[in-house]
């Protein structure tokens, strides 16, 4: 039977479209529902562009909220002037999995006068309107998430898969799915509670396996993913110790820093000096 990636494949091999899967009930752990990285990553040019602003991030989430209290396809326009259309995949009165399609558009003079207003502040429009023109027109979207829709029904009807962690596909699902929105979405005010709701699970049971599979809480794994984007920013930016708690996830500066230096035993300036002095100790001839 015809794997899912393959369908995505036949569906957008001339298509400018973006094919997202949010997975909420493990349909990767059936292996033709398996499909290639790119598709179960949130990207656009777009969205790329714009560097994962907080109006983008919350657009994302308006999009999730709002798919998790429908039962049909929709599409919603984006304020930057981008469109999305959403699509939630319902087996059993439950919602298996989330379908996005991005980089599409109405092609409107509407559309334009969004991205550009969108753009006043800090962004160059010309090159916005370009990956505008770029997008594929969004008349038929609804209509091809539909059918992506259907087959994963059908395969998931007709092909048992595993519930829980198996030992031939390796850990549990929804740990693999927590691991990736923490990944992701690290620099966001996340928690267990908020991911046992996403996925309908008991927040303490969840916790359980979580730790089970990773040997670390949530917010343990939660902070060591923070701190190492934490440390690369203090390598690789001039940005303030304030400047990049905070946009690593950091509401408390005070916090942050205690728990930097227990993961790397220096404070973030000694362990900005610290990084620094080895650059030029190994490039000593440039001076």
């Amino acid at each position: 039977m015809t794997s899912l990636n393959d369908l995505l494949y036949v569906i957008l091999k001339d298509s400018a479209i973006k094919i997202y899967i949010q997975d909420l009930s493990g349909i990767f752990s059936n292996p033709l529902c398996e499909v290639d990285l790119k598709n179960k990553s949130y990207s656009s040019p777009m969205y790329d562009f714009f560097g994962k602003n907080n109006k983008c991030l919350s657009c994302r989430e308006q999009s999730l909220n709002s798919a998790l209290n429908s039962s049909a396809p929709f599409i919603r326009k984006c304020p930057c002037g981008m469109s999305e259309a959403v699509c939630p995949v319902i087996l059993d009165g439950k919602i298996k999995c989330i379908l996005y399609a991005e980089n599409i558009s109405d092609q409107s003079q509407e559309s334009t006068d969004a991205l550009n207003s969108f753009c006043e502040e800090a962004y160059d429009f010309s090159s916005a309107k370009v990956i505008l023109d770029n997008c594929s027109p969004q008349s038929d979207v609804l209509k091809i998430l539909e059918v992506i829709s259907s087959y994963i029904i059908l395969l998931l009807n007709n092909f048992s898969f595993a519930e829980t962690k198996s030992e031939e596909y390796g850990t549990h699902w929804v740990v693999e799915n927590l691991k990736k929105h923490i990944e992701n979405e690290y620099f966001k005010d996340i928690n267990l509670k908020q991911m046992a709701s996403l996925y309908d699970f008991n927040e303490k049971y969840l916790g359980r396996i979580f730790k089970a599979e990773t040997g670390v809480t949530f917010h343990e794994y939660l902070n060591s993913v923070r701190l190492e984007a934490a440390s690369l920013l203090l390598t690789d930016s001039e940005e303030s110790v304030v400047k990049i708690s905070k946009k690593c996830g950091f509401n408390n500066v005070t916090y942050f820093n205690r728990i930097f230096f227990k993961r790397f035993e220096k404070t973030p300036l000694e362990y900005r000096n610290s990084k620094s002095n080895r650059f030029w100790d190994k490039h000593s001839y440039l001076l």
